[in-house]
């Protein structure tokens, strides 16, 4: 868990006040929990922790249906999708990618993806080393899901000696 969390719902406990013209000024929650006895956070229905698992179950380990507006269902557990192999992209034309790891460069005809010729030979076919630390681009997809699948709200930051919480990263 990071060292300082956030606050989310709960109100830090002030009097009131304004700031300097350069700072932050504070609300009098005494005085909203008089004037909003019943909000859901004050009668602590919502608090922080129940929108961290609300979110963890909701959002970030969910089936999410949208009604068919846009994606329809979509499962957003990395594991539930089955991620592919790298060599089970499909590359080459057509609107394919030139790789696993870049799109296909060449202009297709009429601005028809499916008339897309196929990439210049040897395009893309090698991953470039990652930015930033942690495996990236190297590690095969089929590999990192169920690991990052696993990584709870507040666990995907780094300590400090800046080594990955989740090997895969």
């Amino acid at each position: 868990m990071p060292a300082k969390r956030a606050t989310i719902v709960g109100p830090i406990k002030t009097e009131g006040g304004l700031g300097p013209i350069a700072g932050g000024s504070t609300a009098n929650i005494p005085l909203l929990e008089q004037s909003f006895p019943q909000s859901p956070i004050y009668t602590e229905l919502v608090t922080d922790d129940e929108r961290i698992n609300y979110y963890q179950t909701n959002v970030m380990h969910a089936e999410i249906n949208d009604g068919g507006h846009t994606f329809g269902t979509f499962n957003t557990n990395f594991v539930a999708n089955d991620p592919p192999t790298y060599s089970q992209i499909e590359v080459g034309g057509g609107g394919l990618p030139a790789s696993p790891w870049v799109p296909n460069p060449v202009s297709a005809p009429n601005a028809d993806p499916t008339q897309q010729p196929d990439p210049p030979s040897g395009f893309g076919e090698e991953p470039s080393d990652t930015p930033f630390m942690g495996l990236g681009s190297q590690e095969d997809p089929s590999k990192t899901t169920r690991k990052i699948s696993d990584v709870k709200l507040g666990q995907y930051l780094m300590p400090n000696n800046t080594t990955p919480l989740y090997p895969g990263s």
